[in-house]
Parts: structure tokens; C-alpha cells; sequence
């Protein structure tokens, strides 16, 4: 969890790994998994496989469970606190 810690954009990278289609998965579309996280695609390019190999987004189309849930706390917390 720790790549995830204060990195918003591969928060959100990894978020949206899901809201890709099959087709999109196996063909490692970044164009589209950047407008899905609302990021650009240089990003993506360069997140994308880091999220991979630390086994946070998974081949299946889904994400890691644990991971989930942190960046979910990570939400919760900045909504209450305010982002730091």
C-alpha cells in the first residue's frame, strides 16, 4: 500500500482498472483507462505497470481487496480532514 500512499493519481488509476471492458484489459488500452481516471495517458503509461506488478490491479479486472479498502479510508479521511 505503500505506492499508493498520498498518490492520487494512482488511486484513482487503480480505481477505475474495473471500469474497463475485457477487450480494453487485454489489449492494455491506456487511452481509455486514462479518461476512465480522468488522468492523462503518460500517466496511465507510467503507472500501469507498477499496479500490475505490485499485484494491485489484477489480470481478472480487479483490484486488490486490501487496496480497496485503503484508498477508500484515504477518501473517507480527506473528507473529514481536508487534504493535506
Amino acid at each position: 500500500m505503500v505506492f499508493l500512499r498520498g498518490n492520487d493519481e494512482a488511486q484513482r488509476v487503480a480505481l477505475s482498472w474495473p471500469l474497463l471492458t475485457l477487450a480494453e484489459r487485454d489489449a492494455m488500452d491506456c487511452a481509455s483507462w486514462a479518461q476512465l481516471a480522468g488522468t492523462s495517458l503518460a500517466v496511465v503509461r507510467r503507472l500501469a505497470p507498477m499496479l500490475m506488478a505490485h499485484d494491485i490491479c489484477h489480470d481478472d479486472g480487479t483490484v486488490d481487496p486490501m487496496a480497496e479498502n485503503w484508498i477508500g479510508a484515504e477518501i473517507q479521511r480527506a473528507m473529514k480532514w481536508g487534504k493535506r
